[in-house]
Protein backbone atom coordinates (compact mmCIF):
# COMPACT_ATOMS: atom_id res chain seq x y z
CA UNK A 1 0.00 0.00 0.00
CA UNK A 2 1.37 3.84 -0.90
CA UNK A 3 0.27 6.51 1.24
CA UNK A 4 -0.82 8.04 -2.91
CA UNK A 5 -3.90 5.62 -1.98
CA UNK A 6 -4.73 8.20 1.01
CA UNK A 7 -8.08 10.36 0.62
CA UNK A 8 -9.39 12.97 2.70
CA UNK A 9 -12.46 10.47 3.12
CA UNK A 10 -13.24 10.69 6.91
CA UNK A 11 -12.17 7.43 7.46
CA UNK A 12 -10.79 6.53 10.82
CA UNK A 13 -6.83 7.48 10.96
CA UNK A 14 -4.92 4.20 10.85
CA UNK A 15 -1.19 3.85 12.86
CA UNK A 16 1.26 3.65 9.86
CA UNK A 17 5.09 2.75 9.40
CA UNK A 18 6.63 4.60 6.84
CA UNK A 19 10.28 3.79 5.54
CA UNK A 20 11.60 6.56 7.24
CA UNK A 21 10.44 5.59 10.40
CA UNK A 22 12.61 2.48 9.92
CA UNK A 23 16.22 3.53 11.03
CA UNK A 24 19.77 3.16 10.15
CA UNK A 25 19.93 -0.14 13.04
CA UNK A 26 16.27 -1.19 12.69
CA UNK A 27 15.13 0.77 15.38
CA UNK A 28 11.71 2.52 15.35
CA UNK A 29 10.20 5.26 17.58
CA UNK A 30 6.48 3.89 17.89
CA UNK A 31 6.00 7.01 19.57
CA UNK A 32 6.65 9.18 16.34
CA UNK A 33 4.17 6.97 14.32
CA UNK A 34 1.74 8.39 11.77
CA UNK A 35 -1.93 8.47 12.09
CA UNK A 36 -3.05 8.38 8.19
CA UNK A 37 -6.45 8.34 7.31
CA UNK A 38 -6.89 5.18 4.77
CA UNK A 39 -9.98 4.49 3.37
CA UNK A 40 -9.44 0.70 3.08
CA UNK A 41 -6.61 -1.59 3.41
CA UNK A 42 -5.92 -5.09 2.99
CA UNK A 43 -4.64 -7.65 5.88
CA UNK A 44 -1.66 -8.44 4.35
CA UNK A 45 -0.57 -4.48 4.80
CA UNK A 46 -1.12 -5.07 8.78
CA UNK A 47 1.92 -5.65 10.84
CA UNK A 48 1.30 -8.46 13.50
CA UNK A 49 3.63 -9.17 16.41
CA UNK A 50 5.82 -11.15 15.76
CA UNK A 51 6.69 -9.89 12.14
CA UNK A 52 9.65 -8.42 10.66
CA UNK A 53 9.02 -5.35 8.72
CA UNK A 54 11.87 -4.58 6.31
CA UNK A 55 13.47 -1.14 4.87
CA UNK A 56 13.88 -2.54 1.15
CA UNK A 57 14.51 0.98 -0.28
CA UNK A 58 17.21 3.90 0.28
CA UNK A 59 21.08 4.49 1.33
CA UNK A 60 20.76 1.53 4.10
CA UNK A 61 18.77 -1.88 4.82
CA UNK A 62 17.25 -2.52 7.72
CA UNK A 63 14.63 -4.48 9.60
CA UNK A 64 12.55 -4.17 12.96
CA UNK A 65 11.04 -6.99 14.90
CA UNK A 66 7.32 -5.44 15.54
CA UNK A 67 6.21 -5.45 18.80
CA UNK A 68 2.56 -5.37 20.39
CA UNK A 69 1.40 -1.91 19.74
CA UNK A 70 -2.06 -2.51 21.13
CA UNK A 71 -3.72 -1.84 17.90
CA UNK A 72 -2.86 -1.87 13.60
CA UNK A 73 -0.31 -1.10 12.03
CA UNK A 74 -0.09 -0.77 8.22
CA UNK A 75 3.01 -0.82 6.89
CA UNK A 76 3.44 1.65 3.75
CA UNK A 77 5.46 0.65 0.78
CA UNK A 78 8.03 0.39 0.17
CA UNK A 79 8.79 -1.86 3.31
CA UNK A 80 8.14 -5.52 3.24
CA UNK A 81 6.68 -7.90 5.74
CA UNK A 82 8.32 -10.76 6.72
CA UNK A 83 5.92 -13.64 8.41
CA UNK A 84 8.27 -15.76 10.03
CA UNK A 85 7.43 -19.58 11.15
CA UNK A 86 7.32 -18.59 14.75
CA UNK A 87 8.62 -22.20 15.86
CA UNK A 88 11.35 -22.13 13.50
CA UNK A 89 12.66 -18.29 13.44
CA UNK A 90 12.77 -15.62 16.01
CA UNK A 91 11.66 -12.28 15.19
CA UNK A 92 13.54 -10.52 16.62
CA UNK A 93 17.13 -12.64 15.88
CA UNK A 94 15.88 -12.28 12.35
CA UNK A 95 15.60 -8.68 12.56
CA UNK A 96 19.39 -8.93 14.05
CA UNK A 97 20.52 -10.76 11.47
CA UNK A 98 19.96 -8.96 8.78
CA UNK A 99 21.75 -5.89 9.97
CA UNK A 100 24.43 -8.47 9.72
CA UNK A 101 27.85 -7.55 7.99
CA UNK A 102 27.02 -10.49 5.75
CA UNK A 103 23.36 -9.67 4.88
CA UNK A 104 23.96 -6.03 4.26
CA UNK A 105 27.22 -7.20 2.07
CA UNK A 106 24.14 -9.65 0.22
CA UNK A 107 22.43 -6.62 0.01
CA UNK A 108 24.78 -4.57 -1.73
CA UNK A 109 25.81 -7.24 -4.10
CA UNK A 110 21.95 -7.62 -5.11
CA UNK A 111 20.94 -3.76 -4.64
CA UNK A 112 19.20 -2.51 -8.29
CA UNK A 113 18.87 1.03 -9.33
CA UNK A 114 21.80 3.88 -9.92
CA UNK A 115 20.01 6.74 -8.13
CA UNK A 116 17.99 4.92 -5.00
CA UNK A 117 19.00 1.57 -4.21
CA UNK A 118 16.48 -1.13 -3.92
CA UNK A 119 16.53 -4.48 -2.66
CA UNK A 120 14.07 -6.90 -4.50
CA UNK A 121 11.78 -9.37 -3.24
CA UNK A 122 13.95 -12.22 -4.64
CA UNK A 123 17.10 -10.94 -3.49
CA UNK A 124 15.51 -11.07 0.26
CA UNK A 125 14.57 -14.12 -0.37
CA UNK A 126 17.70 -15.42 -1.33
CA UNK A 127 19.38 -13.47 1.72
CA UNK A 128 21.70 -16.22 3.56
CA UNK A 129 20.89 -16.85 6.93
CA UNK A 130 22.23 -19.09 9.69
CA UNK A 131 19.63 -20.61 12.10
CA UNK A 132 20.69 -22.01 15.66
CA UNK A 133 18.27 -23.66 17.72
CA UNK A 134 15.18 -21.36 18.74
CA UNK A 135 16.38 -20.57 22.04
CA UNK A 136 19.52 -19.71 21.07
CA UNK A 137 18.00 -17.24 18.45
CA UNK A 138 16.39 -15.63 21.67
CA UNK A 139 18.98 -15.44 24.01
CA UNK A 140 21.54 -13.97 21.08
CA UNK A 141 17.83 -11.57 20.02
CA UNK A 142 18.12 -10.74 23.79
CA UNK A 143 22.03 -10.11 23.88
CA UNK A 144 21.45 -7.79 21.07
CA UNK A 145 18.72 -5.72 22.52
CA UNK A 146 21.01 -4.92 25.18
CA UNK A 147 24.17 -3.81 23.68
CA UNK A 148 21.77 -1.77 21.03
CA UNK A 149 20.53 -0.23 24.47
CA UNK A 150 23.87 0.14 25.75
CA UNK A 151 25.13 2.41 22.25
CA UNK A 152 21.77 4.35 23.15
CA UNK A 153 22.76 4.96 26.39
CA UNK A 154 26.67 5.80 25.63
CA UNK A 155 25.79 8.03 23.22
CA UNK A 156 22.96 10.15 25.58
CA UNK A 157 25.89 10.13 28.09
CA UNK A 158 28.31 11.45 25.89
CA UNK A 159 26.08 14.03 24.66
CA UNK A 160 25.04 15.11 28.03
CA UNK A 161 28.80 15.43 29.35
CA UNK A 162 29.49 17.60 25.70
CA UNK A 163 26.25 19.59 26.96
CA UNK A 164 27.56 20.44 30.23
CA UNK A 165 31.10 21.31 29.11
CA UNK A 166 29.77 23.62 26.45
CA UNK A 167 27.51 25.80 28.96
CA UNK A 168 30.83 25.77 31.47
CA UNK A 169 32.63 26.71 28.69
CA UNK A 170 29.98 29.17 27.83
CA UNK A 171 29.69 30.69 31.43
CA UNK A 172 33.27 31.46 31.27
CA UNK A 173 33.06 33.42 28.65
CA UNK A 174 30.51 35.57 29.53
CA UNK A 175 31.30 35.35 33.39
CA UNK A 176 35.31 35.91 33.32
CA UNK A 177 35.15 36.82 37.61
CA UNK A 178 33.85 33.59 38.03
Amino acid sequence: MTLRERSDSPASKVLTLQIADLGPTGSVSTQKLLRVPLPAWSSRHIVATGEVVFRSRGPFWSAWAAEDLGEPLVAVAPLFIIRPVSDILDARYLAWWLGRPSAQQHFAASAMGTGVKMITKSALEQTPIVLPPLDEQGRIADTAALVARELDLALSLARLRSDVRSARLDLAATDPDR
